[in-house]
């Protein structure tokens, strides 16, 4: 039994690598099921976090697709669910992309239920641009939030989901799947509305926090908040696996004012221990405003509760 913190690929192994290498030129030969929409997009405003919601298909046959992005940043986590989710291994490698002229990211995923629906979840964060295209500089510790490299990261994006319209996947379970989203410029912009007027539901000046010139930063290692030994013991007995993203108010003395889980796989043992060990443990350096003062700020992040191969 282990747990991973924040990390995107931490247990992406060879042994999955070659898998996914073995998938993806099997299912090369395979033409792709295609899924049209059978519902219209659906934007999901709450206090923490955005979610868009379209499903596709009929039937057996029904995907939903659900994008939830946490906070002001390109990440999306991703849920799929319908019956042929079933399939699915445990946990694997999946295969994303937007459009013909797109790479496919590959992403890491469980396999778990939406509700009493089988589902994919991915546990590695997806972007409407893959991220090896994308400036490491924009979502660092340091720099300016309305940095010129930020919004020429926001203008590609952009320009990216003009150029989307559809959603493709090839997981391990019978043939690639094609989504037809139709043209996905005008949900994103909407998505992105939404983030902006998130914030100020968190006790966060936005202005101020916009022109900032650090991000609240951990003293003490994120690695170390939460380790093996605070796995819930009833989801230990039952060999359960779960993925908890949350979100940490920051206050100008550096300490946690409080914790939010904004998402993640069902059951409350994982979410509880979550909030209740990383209020005990993390300690930051507070963010700071144009000015250099203390300010309250947020930091976001995710733990994996997983069993050992």
């Amino acid at each position: 039994m282990k747990t991973n913190f924040g990390s995107r690929r931490a247990i992406a192994g060879a042994a999955w690598t070659g898998m996914l290498l073995a998938s993806t030129a099997a299912s090369a030969a395979k033409e792709a099921q295609i899924l049209p929409p059978s519902s219209n997009w659906q934007l999901d405003y709450s206090p923490t976090s955005c979610k868009l919601a379209r499903a596709f298909g009929e039937g057996d046959d029904k995907v939903v697709l659900l994008l939830t992005r946490y906070s002001p940043s390109p990440r999306m986590s991703m849920t799929l669910s319908g019956a042929m989710m079933k399939r699915l291994p445990g946990r694997g490698d999946v295969a994303i992309r937007f459009h013909d002229g797109a790479e496919p990211q590959d992403i890491m995923f469980f396999q778990g239920n939406l509700g009493e629906t089988p589902a994919l979840i991915a546990a590695d964060g997806l972007y409407i641009r893959p991220e090896k295209d994308r400036d490491p500089s924009v979502e660092s510790d340091e720099g300016l939030f309305d940095s010129a490299a930020e919004q020429a990261d926001a203008q590609a994006d952009l320009d990216e989901a003009d150029k989307a319209t559809y959603l493709w996947f090839d997981a391990p379970f019978h043939r690639p799947v094609k989504l037809e989203t139709g043209a996905l410029g005008k949900p994103y912009r909407a998505f992105n509305q939404c983030l902006k007027e998130l914030v100020t539901h968190w006790g966060v000046d936005a202005e101020r926090y916009a022109a900032r010139t650090h991000n609240p930063k951990p003293i003490n290692e994120p690695v170390r908040w939460i380790t093996s030994k605070d796995y819930p013991s009833d989801m230990l007995r039952k060999g359960g696996q779960g993925i908890v993203h949350f979100r940490l108010t920051v206050g100008p003395d550096g300490k946690v004012a409080d914790c939010n889980i904004q998402g993640g796989t069902e059951g409350d043992a994982f979410r509880d221990v979550t909030c209740a060990t990383i209020r005990k443990r993390a300690t930051f350096e507070p963010a700071r405003d144009s000015e250099g003062q203390p300010m309250t700020g947020y930091f976001l992040s995710t733990v994996r509760f997983e069993m050992p191969y």
